[in-house]
């Protein structure tokens, strides 16, 4: 198949703007934590709990955003209020995040003392990578170069 290019509709007729992955969690300010505290993320945009999907004060959704990249932290009460079908399919099933970096010396210097699952490795080509867990058991890669 041949790939069209960046920014056409071509034969399909839309065009592919980009890609947010949604990790469903039990609570989100774990996450929200590690991603602003540690890496600079910034929140761009919540849902509190309270009146909304569930009794709690605490958020049921929050986007991030950095440099371009973009995550959303949504709770697995919330998701399974807005749609079942969409709960059905998604629990149980997970993706690994890979985060390509300017430096990945930088971003374990800001990780500091979290723990890594796997220290930073090299390839031969001069691209370095490692492997966190973030507080709700996603597992995130960064990669570029050292």
């Amino acid at each position: 198949m041949d790939a069209e290019p960046t920014g056409t509709t071509g034969a399909f007729g839309w065009t592919a703007r980009g890609v947010t992955p949604v990790m469903v969690v039990d609570i989100v300010e774990p996450s929200v934590a590690f991603w602003t505290r540690r890496l600079g993320f910034v929140v761009t945009h919540e849902v509190p709990g309270e009146g909304v999907w569930e009794k709690t004060k605490a958020s049921v959704s929050v986007r991030l955003a950095r440099d371009g990249v973009e995550l959303v932290y949504q709770t697995r009460v919330s998701v399974a209020t807005g749609s079942r079908e969409v709960a059905k399919r998604s629990f149980g099933h997970s993706v690994v995040l890979m985060l390509e970096v300017s430096s990945v010396a930088a971003v374990l210097r800001a990780l500091g003392d979290w723990p890594l699952l796997v220290p930073m490795w090299r390839t031969g080509a001069g691209t370095a990578g490692c492997y966190v867990e973030e507080p709700a058991g996603n597992v995130v890669g960064f990669l570029g170069p050292e």
